[in-house]
Order: C-alpha cells, then sequence, then structure tokens
C-alpha cells in the first residue's frame, strides 16, 4: 500500500508513546479522538484552504490559525487531552512545506492510515499485550522474586548494594500501584522478599567458606536450590530454610562448646603462662567466638526468612502465575 509507511509511523509512535501510561487502552479513546480531529482537519485543511495559498507567507498564516485552534484546546481543561494530538494528527497528514505538493487524494490516503495506525496500536494494547495496573503489579512481583530465583542459580554472587538498591527500587515502584488498603500488605511481601534475599546472599557465602561443615554444607545446598523455585514450591523453600537454620545452630553450638572447653579445660601454651582459663578468654583464639556469633546471626537470619516466607507465601506464588500468563501472552504475540 502506498500509505502503508504512515501508518506504520502512527503505530510507532503510539505504541512506545502509551506503553509507560498504567491503563494505554483507556488513554487511546482521548487520543483517537484528538487524532481523528486532526486528519480530519488535515483533510478540510487540504480541500477547502490549500487552493488558495499561493505564498509561503499565507501557508504559514493558514497553519498558524488551524494550530491557534489547538492551543486554545490546551487552555480548557475539558479540551485538553485532545489538543496535542489534534495538532500532531494535522502535520503528520498535511506535512506542510513549500512549495506544496500535497494533493487531496495525499491527504485522505494518510488520514486512513493515521487512523489505520492508531487502531493498529489500540488493538495492541487492548488484546495483544493487554497493558493495565494489575499486569504491571503482576511484572514487577515476577521481577522481585525472579531476581531472587536468579540469585540463588548463579554461581556468581551478585554484590550486595547493586541487589539491595534494585530491590529497594522495585518495592518503592509497588506500593502507588495498591490502594490504601493494600499498600501495608504490600510493604510487608516486599520486606519479605528482601529477607528471602539476604538468606540467600548468606548461604551462598556459607557454601563458598572453606571453614563450613559439611552437615551445614549439605543443607545450605539443599536451602539454595529449594529458593531457586520459591515461587512454585515456597513451602519447600521455607522448610529447606528451616532446615538449613537447625543445622546451622548446631554447628555454632557445638563450636562454641568446643571453643570453651579449648580455653577452660585444655592446658594450652596460654594457659601455661597463667592466662585466665574463663569463657570470656576465647575472644582471643583467633576469631572462633566472632565465628560462633555469625553462625547464630545466620541461622537468625534463616529462621526469620522462613517465617516471612511462610507468611507471605502467596506473593511469591503470585510470580510463578505471572510467569506462566507471560508464557500466554508470547503464544499471543507468536500467533
Amino acid at each position: 500500500w502506498h500509505y502503508g509507511p504512515y501508518m506504520v509511523l502512527g503505530t510507532a509512535v503510539f505504541l512506545p508513546l502509551f506503553s509507560t501510561m498504567e491503563t494505554p487502552s483507556a488513554l487511546m479513546r482521548n487520543v483517537a479522538l484528538g487524532s481523528i480531529a486532526g486528519v480530519s482537519m488535515a483533510v478540510l485543511f487540504t480541500w477547502l484552504v490549500l487552493p488558495y495559498v499561493h505564498s509561503e507567507v499565507a501557508l504559514l498564516a493558514a497553519v498558524g490559525a488551524v494550530l491557534a485552534i489547538g492551543a486554545l484546546a490546551l487552555a480548557h481543561r475539558s479540551t485538553v487531552p485532545y489538543a496535542l494530538d489534534y495538532c500532531m494528527g494535522f502535520l503528520l497528514v498535511l506535512h506542510p512545506s513549500w512549495p506544496m505538493h500535497t494533493t487531496l487524494d495525499d491527504t485522505v490516503g494518510g488520514a486512513q492510515a493515521m487512523t489505520l495506525g492508531l487502531t493498529a496500536a489500540w488493538l495492541a494494547f487492548r488484546y495483544i499485550v493487554p497493558v493495565d495496573p494489575a499486569q504491571r503489579l503482576r511484572v514487577l512481583v515476577r521481577h522481585i522474586v525472579g531476581d531472587i530465583e536468579g540469585m540463588a542459580r548463579s554461581r556468581t554472587r551478585l554484590p550486595e548494594w547493586k541487589w539491595r538498591a534494585r530491590m529497594h527500587h522495585r518495592i518503592l515502584r509497588l506500593v502507588p500501584r495498591t490502594n490504601d488498603a493494600q499498600s501495608s500488605q504490600v510493604v510487608g511481601d516486599g520486606m519479605a522478599a528482601l529477607q528471602v534475599g539476604h538468606a540467600v546472599l548468606r548461604l551462598q557465602s556459607l557454601l563458598r567458606a572453606d571453614d563450613t561443615p559439611f552437615d551445614v554444607r549439605t543443607s545450605v545446598r539443599g536451602a539454595i536450590h529449594a529458593l531457586a523455585r520459591v515461587s512454585h514450591h515456597p513451602n519447600n523453600a521455607a522448610a529447606a530454610l528451616q532446615e538449613a537454620a537447625r543445622q546451622i545452630l548446631a554447628a555454632a553450638t557445638l563450636a562454641s562448646g568446643a571453643s570453651v572447653r579449648d580455653v577452660a579445660g585444655v592446658p594450652d601454651a596460654g594457659a601455661r603462662r597463667g592466662m585466665p582459663c574463663v569463657p570470656g578468654a576465647d575472644v582471643l583464639r583467633d576469631g572462633k567466638v566472632r565465628r560462633d556469633a555469625d553462625w547464630m546471626h545466620d541461622a537468625e537470619l534463616c529462621r526469620d526468612a522462613a517465617s516471612s516466607l511462610m507468611a507471605h507465601r502467596t506473593f511469591f506464588a503470585l510470580a510463578a502465575r505471572a510467569t506462566r500468563d507471560e508464557a500466554g501472552l508470547g503464544d499471543r504475540v507468536g500467533a
């Protein structure tokens, strides 16, 4: 079609312009009315005004008078939604230049192409890629939970500051997409995702540490494997976190008891020199107490993450449904 490029132009303008809106299909009504008014004005201009334009100044004056109508529309609240699209549709179809070579057939064809391009964009937002606040909320949830699953699957450790910044940004974007009654629940869901993400990072650190006991390493590996599919099986991930916390706590208790016995009961070089054999003295033994305290903290972190995961498992399961919906969307786009 000779005017096909104009249709593609209209679609290419409207699709990215309205893809960032919360409800693009609803806003397309105002765009359609304003654009139809603009292309209709371009057809009337070519038919009724252009035959009497014989100079560049006259063309500028005539086009300026038409655009002044759009300026007046911008000054009134009821016509603001249509004014910009009116001016854009008029200029895109008329594309004024001097000398003018536009004929009435060209203008009518361009108007049809612009209208079809607008219709194609509306159909895309309505049926192919339906975008609304609920869909954007599901996509954000999928990104948040998918980020946690991706960290659990990855062998390379993501810098914590980078992950925290990205997670905070996404959680802040969640809140405006909910009403006042849901905002507290959404904030709780986001904080649960933060706790689970911190647990993933800490478990990966334990897995890479050389002094992690075998039982702890096995339970940590199982927890990481379960967290890689937390959206599909949140209960299994919570149970794996609880088991990892139990193993870490047992290892910390065993190591703490061995440290105390080593300082208080085993005659080492320090004790032979008359150093006090009390539990507080084990702070001098190569940071054992500090390591035991870290394990206690890791166990508590895993336990809290498991509790948060169970309390907000619906949030994590929503990511799996969003993934299935996106797979269906891919099928529709392919069709």
